[in-house]
């Protein structure tokens, strides 16, 4: 492991620490982002009070749903990131 860090630094520089980062990083922002809303407003399908505390079972529906949300776009992005050019 060490070997092949000498390696990429003598032949890259620095630079080729973070060759192929692009990607995933442009990708896992939105996903994020999606888990983040689906959940709270799944929440928000629970309550009828913005100040109700949610049951466990009501939590537990909103990460069904957050679950759901996040498994069609995470296919979407992977979908589209083995599609042959």
């Amino acid at each position: 492991m060490l070997d092949y860090s000498v390696c990429v630094l003598m032949s890259l520089q620095v630079r080729g620490l973070y060759k192929g980062m692009t990607s995933p990083l442009m990708g896992v922002p939105p996903i994020y982002a999606i888990v983040f809303g689906a959940y709270g407003q799944a929440k928000k399908l629970f309550q009828k009070d913005p100040n109700d505390t949610l049951t466990l079972s009501q939590i537990f529906y909103a990460g069904c749903i957050t679950g759901i949300a996040t498994t069609v776009s995470t296919l979407c992005f992977l979908r589209h990131s083995t599609d042959p050019v």
